[in-house]
């Protein structure tokens, strides 16, 4: 069990606030209604590494916080939060769905931890909301269009995943984005790009590196939010994704027609990710020219051999 929890309905008697639970008195009485047992009500959880314990704090507001640990219940990390959920509603037609919701938040978390997506992060940050709206349009053959309107909102840290790394602090009245690209799972190519507007104030940047559908090929990219403009770009492919906006469409096949790299199509009938192919020529040329100098300083060590032996 880990060796320390937060405290109930008020601060720890202890020095320390968060400090052990009651089978480890040790940093002090443990404060706590008359009959609750943090081992039953909020018992760690073993598979996930994690215990959570929360309150009601009043206008229906509710405060909880995580702790989250090693697999020998060190802890490694926490999140502290106030939620007070309004209301939400989801909806579709067609292809397009969307959702929103009223959901006045705030949390701050540190070390490593769970974010709100469920995915492991390490670092800090601070982050409050208040409402946000959502929606999806599958275009079809992989395409696909999202949009996203958010209220008043802030955010500051630095951060990284098994997706992103990310770092700065803002603060927005409101905000809202777009985003086009594409997403097949039998596809090396795909793309997206995200663009937005925001009111407020603060920068952000960050770096993509993620792999969103599955298929073992990475989207890479960037982001950043300087003044009221936002955007995000990523490419399974950048060297194709770089080439056609730099260049345009002629570009990649006179790279391809010129090196022979991002010929053909893979098992899927799709076309071949140039920049693992570039990625494999540059190893090969790499191996070849290491061969060669091999084989040179091997030459000139039997030349120098036989001239002075």
């Amino acid at each position: 069990m880990p060796d320390w929890v937060p405290s109930y309905g008020g601060p720890s008697a202890s020095d320390n606030p968060f400090g052990p639970a009651p089978a480890n008195p040790a940093g002090g009485p443990y404060e706590a209604p008359p009959g609750f047992d943090i081992n039953k009500q909020a018992p760690w959880n073993p598979a996930t590494n994690q215990q959570t314990v929360s309150s009601p704090v009043g206008y229906g507001a509710t405060a909880s916080a995580t702790q989250y640990t090693d697999t020998k219940g060190n802890t490694t990390g926490g999140t502290f939060g106030v939620d007070r959920p309004v209301a939400s509603a989801v909806g579709s037609y067609g292809p397009v769905k969307g959702d929103a919701k009223v959901d006045p938040n705030a949390s701050v978390s540190a070390g490593s931890y769970k974010d709100a997506d469920g995915k492991q992060t390490y670092g800090a940050q601070a982050q409050a909301s208040t409402a946000q709206a959502n929606g999806h349009a599958d275009l079809g053959n992989g395409n696909y269009a999202d949009g996203q309107a958010n209220g008043p909102n802030a955010w500051a840290g630095a951060t990284a995943n098994k997706d992103t790394a990310q770092i700065g602090a803002e603060a927005n009245v409101g905000d809202v984005s777009v985003t086009a690209g594409t997403k097949d799972a039998k596809s090396a190519e795909d793309e997206s790009a995200r663009f937005g507007l925001s009111y407020g104030a603060g920068a952000a940047a960050r770096v993509h590196y993620g792999d969103a559908d599955g298929d073992g090929h990475n989207e890479y990219g960037f982001g950043a939010d300087i003044g009221p403009l936002s955007f995000d770009v990523k490419s399974e492919d950048p060297v194709r994704t770089a080439a056609k906006a730099v260049l345009g469409d002629g570009a990649v096949a006179a790279l391809q027609g010129l090196t022979g790299i991002g010929t053909g199509t893979d098992a899927n009938g799709k076309p071949v990710n140039v920049t693992d192919e570039a990625v494999n020529a540059a190893k090969q040329a790499g191996s070849a020219v290491s061969d060669v100098a091999s084989s040179a300083k091997q030459t000139a060590s039997d030349m120098w051999n036989w001239v002075t032996g």
